[in-house]
This record gives structure tokens, sequence and C-alpha cells, in this order.
């Protein structure tokens, strides 16, 4: 990003300073949606919709156009208003139709379920504009509040409900169901696809314990079992690069058995699975368990593979610490 206000825009939006306000200003489409997050963040609604207007009009990218129309969406959630919020949702679903129109092959939309105030009925109106926008791959995460928002600060206060466990595993159930008769197949607890093909290849090399090499402030690198990762802020990261030093930050060695763990933890999410004979002894009582409650699937536990059923999906976190 070569806007001259990325780095501290990219720190208030995503990084270190969180709260920073004033805001400096935007230098263009990219460095006015980071303004517009960082804004949005901190509760300064008016200014976040100010900035994502003006990357409308400066731009016709289908990605930011994207970003705006889906960040708009997530403030006027913030908000409390979900039925409102559905238009901007589709204003996204149609730039992803674009992308189609565009020539690109593989599109993915990202869901965000377990937002205050959401009911069943506003998330089922956004996974049905998901699926007619025609992505090949839909993922569906819960909302996770992060420290220092102004979200967090909302629910500290009372203002708004923290998020529910048993209201976000309806929710789940609710997008299984929905991309399931749409013709998508569930092949990581958080990711449909319409196809092998439409799998996103790069989180999949993550999940499968894969070689890496990541480029960028805060990337991480994994290659033989040697994991590292650069310096995080954006200005320490190009200081680095200008002066020819590596912006390595740190790094370790995994040991076979943080190996073997990650491993349980990243393929027991998979539609594949993970092998049982690779489960440590000690926990083959609790595999036991998993498989009479119902939350491993029989077919492949004959076939020497734990895999998750749809309920197993509901309590993998549990099970994963069960096991590991």
């Amino acid at each position: 990003m070569s806007d001259t206000a990325a780095d501290p825009l990219t720190d208030a939006a995503f990084g270190r300073t969180p709260q920073r306000w004033p805001l400096p200003a935007a230098a263009g489409p990219r460095t006015r949606w980071l303004r517009a997050v960082a804004a949005g963040g901190q509760g300064h609604y008016a200014v976040a919709c100010t900035e994502l207007d003006a990357l409308l009009r400066a731009t016709r990218d289908p990605v930011l156009h994207s970003l705006a129309h889906s960040t708009r969406a997530s403030f006027i959630r913030q908000l409390g208003g979900h039925t409102a919020a559905r238009g901007w949702d589709g204003r996204a679903a149609a730039a992803a139709r674009e992308a189609r129109a565009a020539g690109f092959e593989h599109v993915n939309l990202d869901l965000i379920y377990g937002t205050p105030g959401e009911t069943d009925d506003d998330w089922r109106a956004t996974l049905a504009a998901a699926i007619e926008a025609g992505p090949d791959h839909i993922s569906a995460y819960a909302l996770i509040v992060e420290d220092g928002t102004r979200l967090a600060a909302r629910i500290r206060r009372g203002e708004l409900p923290a998020p529910d466990d048993d209201v976000a595993a309806d929710r789940y159930l609710i997008a299984d169901a929905m991309l399931g008769e749409a013709g998508y197949a569930w092949y990581e607890i958080s990711n449909w696809a319409r196809s092998p093909e439409a799998r996103c290849r790069h989180n999949l090399l993550y999940w499968t314990g894969g070689d890496w090499w990541g480029v960028g402030p805060g990337a991480h690198s994994h290659v033989g079992g040697v994991r590292w990762w650069n310096v995080k802020h954006p200005a320490a990261y190009a200081a680095r690069i200008a002066a020819g030093e590596s912006p390595g930050h740190a790094r370790e060695v995994l040991t076979a058995e943080d190996r073997a763990v990650e491993r349980l933890m990243l393929q027991l999410r998979l539609a594949t699975g993970h092998p049982l004979d690779e489960i440590r002894p000690e926990a083959r009582p609790a595999v036991a368990r998993a498989l009479a409650d119902g939350l491993l699937d029989p077919g492949p536990f004959r076939a020497g593979r734990a895999v998750l059923t749809l309920r197993g999906r509901l309590l993998a976190d549990a099970l994963i610490r069960d096991l590991a």
C-alpha cells in the first residue's frame, strides 16, 4: 500500500493504536477504508460513513466496493439496525456478482454471525443474500469481541449483550442447513465450498501443516518445523527492508510433540478428519466417549479416522482440549 497515511491508519484499524484519535487524513481509496474501520471501531460512525462514501465515489474497484458495503453493514449492526443492514449486505453481494462477471474463477464471501441484536431471521436473510450472489465458497464465523474496540466497551458497560454461545450454536446450525441445501459442503468447521476446486488452498496449507513463506508486516512463515514471524508495525517493517535487514521478529523450532498437537487441533476441524493412530494413548478413553456421545462419525471411525459429526463441530474446541 503506497499511500503515505497507510502505516498509522493500519495501526489504528488493526494494530497497536486502536484508540488513536484524531486520525490522520486518508490519501486514497484504500486508506479511506482503513480510516473508516479505525473511526467506526471507536464509535465515530458519522466520520466512518463519510469516508466510505468518499471511497465509493473515488474508485470502481469491486473489491473495495465490497469492503465498503460490508463495513457499513457491520457498523449498522453494531448500532442494532439488523434490518437496515440487509440492504448493504445486498450491495456487498452485488460486488461478488460483479467479480464473477469480471471473470474471477473463484469468489468467496465471509460472513459473521452473533452480533448484538441479531435474530434468526436476520441471519437467514444474510445467508440467503450470500447464496443468491453465487460465490463458490462461503466462510461463516461467530463474532469475537476484541479488547480495545468500541463494541467491547459498550458490552462491558452493559449497553449491549455479550455474544451467547448457545445462540452462536443455533446460528451455526442454520448456516450449515441452508448452505448444504444450496450445494455447499463443509470442508472445515467454518468453511463451505461448492466443489473441491473452490476450497481455499491458502488456508488448507495452514490446516494441513504445509510450508509457507509470509511476506509483510506481522506475517508468519513455516518451513520444515521452524516458524517465524515479522515485526508487526508497518513502519518498522519498511525501515528494515529499506536498510537491507531481515524483517523477522522472532522464531521457534517446533518439537515433535508441538507438531503432533497442532496437527490434531487443525486436522480435526477438517472434514477429512485426523488419523486415530496418531492420537496419544492417554486420550483413547476420551476418543471412546466422543464416539459414544455422537461427536465422531462412526463410518470414518471404523476406517481409522476421527471425523466430527455436526454435533461434534459445535463442541470441537472442548473435544480438542480432551484429546490434545
